[in-house]
């Protein structure tokens, strides 16, 4: 059944792969690591059918506890213009990715063939706008995302019976690629906007070719799907998202498609609008009973606003942040840095002088954690901030959080 409102509400096959420490690590010395985390830079294995080994950019955030965790992978879209696949960053995804960590996740993000630093040539090219052969260019990018995870299984933190798929455009498309393909483990995808083939603002090469290519996906998919499309994406719009999951569903396969409130100017980068979408995301893991619980720690002394402000604060994924407090009932909060000190010090200012107790960074209380910033307010510049009167909340004006993504 179609749901046409934002609150209506996942061992793989692969080639056999090399181990990673034959071919080196991925750069972490610019990683930064949110309290109560731990993030990693890893390259992944990949095997060409020639027999060659590419290395692909990974990057994996987890739960500082040990256990087991299960994953989700998170995959990219692809640009209109092909040569701009290099200008892809690995930490695109980073406070998506974040999220899920802070509910008990093993999150990771992968750059596919030729996106970003990863090695190797774009291999998922659908061919000519007039003759376009999208089922096999989303089974080329599945193999990605196959033997991405195929190699992550094999982690002891990671529960190789609890994979998720999740991906955005043709990530999205990718990942129900992938679940055609029967991998095991898989419990789930999430399919934000998923397509191929759009050149322009609601301009889609052979748009019925898609629709095919759903159908022939929807024949071997059988674990649950959540659709999130907006009703302003100009790149597969709210018509054609029907027609590609009726098709899908008519196809045998599980899922429920939601039609989400315009986004933006352009609703295909919905992805980035989390306070939309998450209930609905959350809510189907719960469903699928898969961990969707966010932290929950004890307000701070101070009264009603005080309580309503920390609620805030934990409700938001958006790392670096930090908490504080002062007497009577003071307090500032501060998110989306790219350090802890700096979360601190904004958070600081919005507080006027007036605390000088840390009580929380990121999802966990200072007093919990030896590692927590115990600095006084800093005099060293920093991004520029706007502040919010109503919640005492902090957010930099040019900081991560504010930019629109280039190519979702």
């Amino acid at each position: 059944m179609l749901l046409t409102a934002i609150a209506a509400r996942a061992r793989i096959a692969g080639a056999a792969l090399v181990a990673l420490a034959a071919i080196g690590s991925a750069a972490a010395d610019d990683i930064v690591q949110p309290k109560g985390m731990v993030r990693e830079a890893v390259w992944v294995p990949f095997r060409e059918s020639g027999g060659r080994t590419l290395r692909l950019d990974a990057r994996l955030i987890r739960p500082i506890t040990s256990g087991q965790y299960p994953l989700v992978l998170i995959s990219h879209g692809s640009p209109r213009n092909k040569a701009d696949a290099k200008t892809k960053t690995i930490d695109w995804a980073d406070w998506i990715a974040d999220d899920f960590a802070r509910r008990g996740w093993i999150a990771a993000t992968v750059l596919r063939r030729g996106y970003g630093h990863s090695e190797g040539t774009v291999s998922e090219g659908y061919g000519s706008c007039k003759r376009p052969h999208y089922a096999a260019a989303g089974l080329a990018s599945a193999q990605d995302l196959l033997q991405t995870v195929n190699y992550l299984q094999s982690r002891p933190d990671v529960d190789p019976a609890r994979v998720l798929l999740l991906g955005v455009s043709a990530g999205g498309f990718a990942s129900i690629a992938a679940a055609s393909l029967h991998p095991a483990g898989l419990v789930g995808v999430i399919n934000f906007a998923g397509g191929r083939g759009s050149v322009s603002a609601d301009n889609v090469c052979d748009p019925d070719d898609l629709v095919a290519a759903y159908g022939t996906y929807g024949r071997t998919v059988r674990v649950p799907s959540l659709w999130i499309y907006s009703r302003n994406d100009l790149f597969f719009g709210p018509d054609l998202a029907q027609r590609m999951f009726a098709a899908f569903r008519n196809s045998g396969a599980p899922g429920e498609l939601i039609l989400a409130p315009p986004y933006k100017q352009d609703g295909h980068s919905l992805i980035f609008g989390q306070a939309m979408w998450r209930d609905a995301v959350y809510g189907f893991l719960k469903q699928n009973g898969l961990p969707s619980t966010a932290p929950s720690l004890p307000p701070p002394p101070g009264g009603s606003a005080v309580e309503q402000a920390f609620a805030n604060y934990l409700a938001t994924p958006d790392y670096e942040k930090a908490f504080v407090i002062g007497r009577n009932g003071a307090f500032g909060w501060a998110a989306g840095y790219a350090t802890p000190e700096q979360a601190l010090n904004a958070a600081y200012r919005y507080c006027k002088n007036r605390c000088g107790t840390i009580y929380a960074q990121d999802d966990t209380l200072a007093a919990d954690t030896a590692e927590a910033v115990t600095q006084s307010p800093s005099s060293a510049p920093a991004q520029p901030v706007s502040v919010t009167p109503e919640g005492g909340h902090i957010t930099p004006l040019d900081g991560r959080l504010q930019q629109s993504p280039r190519h979702p």
